[in-house]
């Protein structure tokens, strides 16, 4: 037979047994079976259903959500010793002639939080092994935001001076800077060319000049 264990604030738990209809769960003491006087509670906030050799909880839209085990969930099996947490309120399900645990293939998280339960601990984080697809100046600013110590093996590009495995991040450094310099050598702008323009320029006009200046000394004397 299966039953909920019922936990609220400043109250003995209490359990009620599960039958073949629906029970729905909220704060309406019209619309629903099982209710509580908390606002964090929708009016229908949820229903336990049975669902073959166990019972199906269903979120029925509710503000706050419907959380199992910590996660939140638009429906869910549920198996015996699954947690219930409607804000305040923790209701255990209880059913140990269940033969075996049910999956729930339409059960969804989402990124809402429990009132009352800490959600689960994320994964621990993992770093990948450095690797370096850059050359000159990239990756020297890559270099620069590497942890000091000792790294297991990077991967360079060809115009960057090798290092044994195991080399210290000051190492390849020195390499990127080294890098950087050959990049700058080779893709040095061409030497601006306007200044010989100009001195063209200026020249031709010059010359321009003396030559009225001849013309007019040479009218004025006739």
């Amino acid at each position: 037979m299966a039953s909920l264990t019922i936990q609220e604030p400043d109250k003995e738990p209490r359990t009620i047994t599960l039958g073949t209809e629906p029970l729905v769960i909220g704060r309406s003491q019209v619309k629903c079976q099982l209710t509580f006087d908390f606002l964090g509670l929708s009016g229908r906030h949820c229903e336990i259903v049975q669902a073959g050799e166990t019972y199906k909880i269903i979120d029925l839209e509710s503000a706050n959500g419907t959380f199992v085990n910590t996660r939140h969930v638009a429906d869910y099996y549920l198996n015996h010793g699954d947690r219930i947490a409607l804000g305040v309120i923790i209701l255990t399900f209880n059913n140990e002639s269940q033969r075996q645990p049910v999956k729930s293939p339409t059960a969804k998280s989402t990124a809402k939080t429990p009132a009352v339960e800490a959600a689960a601990a994320p994964p621990p984080q993992t770093y990948a092994e450095p690797t370096f697809i850059m050359d000159g100046q990239k990756l020297r600013e890559k270099m620069e935001r590497l942890r000091s110590g000792k790294i297991d093996a990077v991967d360079t590009p060809s115009n960057v001076p090798k290092h044994p495995v195991g080399g210290t991040a000051k190492d390849y450094a020195k390499a990127a800077n080294e890098a950087a310099r050959k990049d700058g050598q080779n893709t040095a702008k061409p030497k601006d060319s306007r200044w010989l323009f100009f001195a063209i320029g200026f020249a031709t006009a010059l010359i321009l000049a003396l030559i009225l200046a001849v013309v007019f000394v040479l009218i004025v004397k006739h």
